[in-house]
């Protein structure tokens, strides 16, 4: 097991300077084919578990799982 110990200073940092700040994207009118193609075109760094659902102005609107993205038919949003 790995222990991480942190400074105080570390420790009052705001978590926006330790959150990713790349993650993967979708639009809600996209289907699940422009999702995938837009993803393939576009990789985000790093794993990712969740594809983040967004509208015009980057705001959340849902989080889809990527087993859900993957086995949902090519034409469905």
């Amino acid at each position: 097991m790995t222990t991480f110990s942190l400074s105080d200073a570390q420790l009052n940092e705001p978590i926006s300077h330790h959150v990713r700040k790349e993650f993967p994207t979708v639009y809600p009118q996209w289907t699940v084919a422009e999702s995938l193609d837009h993803i393939r075109r576009n990789p985000p760094p790093g794993r990712f578990i969740y594809f983040y659902v967004v509208d015009e102005n980057m705001r959340l609107v849902g989080v889809v799982p990527t087993r859900r993205l993957l086995m949902s038919p090519a034409e469905a949003r």
